[in-house]
């Protein structure tokens, strides 16, 4: 069976891109839905010497100015078992967004600065693909939508709100990873609420025309739908907290590393160009992000930055 799963990073915060990612997995099991037990080798923690890396919820694995180093250490592993040519975050991103998942015209301070490769972490790599050659359940691929504030305001502007940004931003991303898919199979695509919405079916129709969606349950917890694909029929759900389920937790490790990395690079841009030497860096959470810009306003109108490009509307 065929298995999909999504999730974002960067929901929340005032500044720094939204990151939604999915995964698609084939799972052994021979009718769903698929149990957690086929994913089981990947919730068991493997060392990474000082380190130790397990798919889990990314809040649990990753906590603010903590290393990044196993969520790398997880990118490459995707990269790998894709057979994507990438030991970077922008070769990631060309393979699973596209070349043009950044206007550095826009957003100067998400391009990198300084040139130097650092290469994939080749060797715990291949702690991971040793760990996991035997899970009942096989990465097959991997896709990634990235929202900078000018895109995010932009789309809200249109008249959307910001869970319909993220579902339709998710919906798009299940499309993508479907039509990468061939053979026509039982599916099972799995997403984290979005925000508190609730009813989901007027969302599915959009994206998935050719029939009305079914209406399996709609409760506080869980909205799930069965839905007509072009590989078949899929069953599809939003559940809170749905990265307990591994496939959603790995989209959002994933998601997680990639939203990071772009804040290490807005960070070392204004920090490079001001001369506030008290300037901290932030996570691009409301408050601290009024901390930061209250810092860098100056710099910002020296520098010619619209807020409409750095600071979301929403």
């Amino acid at each position: 069976m065929l298995v999909i799963a999504t999730d974002e990073a960067g929901y929340g915060p005032k500044l720094g891109p939204m990151v939604v990612t999915g995964s698609t997995w084939v799972s052994q099991e021979r009718s769903g839905p698929p149990s957690d037990q086929a994913f089981q080798d990947y919730r068991q923690p493997i060392s990474l010497g000082k380190t130790r890396l397990v798919v889990d919820d990314s809040k649990a694995v990753f906590k603010s100015g903590g290393t990044l180093f196993p969520l790398r250490v997880l990118a490459a592993y995707t990269s790998q078992i894709c057979a994507w040519d990438a030991n970077s975050v922008d070769d990631f991103l060309r393979n699973t967004h596209g070349p043009d998942w950044l206007n550095p015209l826009d957003s100067p301070w998400l391009v990198l600065q300084d040139q130097t490769s650092i290469p994939w972490p080749a060797t715990e790599v291949g702690l991971l693909q040793q760990a996991w050659q035997s899970a009942g359940a096989k990465l097959v691929d991997c896709k990634t939508t990235v929202l900078p504030a000018s895109r995010f305001n932009q789309i809200i502007d249109r008249g959307s709100n910001k869970s319909d940004l993220l579902g339709e931003t998710t919906l798009g991303l299940v499309q993508r990873l479907l039509a990468n898919q061939k053979e026509r199979q039982e599916i099972y695509i799995y997403c984290d609420r979005h925000g508190g919405r609730r009813y989901y079916a007027g969302l599915l129709q959009h994206y998935f025309p050719s029939q009305t969606p079914e209406v399996i349950t709609e409760t506080a917890s869980l909205s799930r739908y069965r839905i007509e694909t072009d590989l078949g029929l899929a069953t599809i759900s939003f559940t809170v907290k749905g990265d307990r389920f591994t496939p959603v937790a790995y989209s959002s490790m994933i998601a997680k590393w990639i939203r990071e990395e772009m804040m290490l690079r807005l960070n070392h841009f204004f920090q490079t160009h001001s001369s506030d030497s008290s300037l901290e860096p932030t996570a691009g959470y409301p408050v601290d992000a009024d901390r930061f810009l209250k810092q860098t306003e100056s710099l910002r109108s020296t520098l010619g930055i619209a807020d409409k490009h750095l600071i979301r509307c929403r």
